[in-house]
């Protein structure tokens, strides 16, 4: 600062020693170099100032890509989360109705189970039926088969009886009750056989002296 202040004062007294020609010769070349030194000054300001505005549209691009990229990002983001929001509402749907139908199946099994279980009761039940109502039957025809015995053989035991009573009748009449039987068909061929044996004996007795 001083030095510039006592550069100033030597021009100062330098310039009084001049004459006015001379003093307006050295404010023109000042004025000229003032001029080039501003010119050069308004040059690199507009060097600066186009680099600014070259700086300014490149900040201006990078924000304008940067919200672009933003705004692509929240999309891509925004649609990612609707996607997994609607995968999670799909699976939540597809495992209550695989769940609803796991019931169902459930259900019907037991039921088809108790089902099964009352076939198979019934079954039991229905065949433990048919062996009282077979058991019953066999005793009903065994009995049946006792009583025709019986009753068969008291039948032949009775016609036994009337073939040896005839027998005293008129033992050359050739057996009538026993002709009357045949022509019935009431009396077998051992029957037969048997009145025919106590009619020849008989016979043989009566010719006996």
């Amino acid at each position: 600062m001083s030095s510039s202040l006592s550069r100033r004062g030597k021009k100062d007294q330098a310039r009084e020693t001049l004459t006015p020609e001379e003093e307006n010769v050295i404010l023109q070349r000042e004025l000229e170099s003032v001029k080039m030194r501003l010119s050069s000054a308004l040059v690199r300001a507009d060097e600066a100032e186009s680099h600014m505005r070259t700086h300014r549209l490149m900040l201006s691009d990078l924000q304008a890509d940067f919200e672009t990229e933003k705004k692509r990002s929240f999309d891509i983001i925004a649609d990612m989360t609707r996607q997994y929001k609607a995968l999670r509402e799909d699976f939540a749907r597809q495992t209550q109705r695989l769940t609803n139908e796991i019931s169902t199946y459930k259900d019907k099994l037991a039921d088809a189970q108790r089902a099964y279980a009352e076939l198979e009761r019934i079954k039991d039940s229905d065949l433990a039926l048919k062996d009282v109502e077979i058991a019953e039957h066999k005793r009903r025809m065994d009995r049946m088969g006792e009583d025709f015995t019986l009753m068969l053989q008291d039948t032949l035991n009775k016609m036994s009886e009337k073939i040896t009573i005839t027998t005293h009748w008129n033992l050359d009449q050739d057996n009538p009750v026993v002709r009357t039987f045949e022509d019935h068909a009431l009396v077998d061929s051992k029957l037969r056989a048997r009145a025919d044996a106590v009619g020849q004996h008989q016979q043989g007795a009566g010719k006996r002296p």
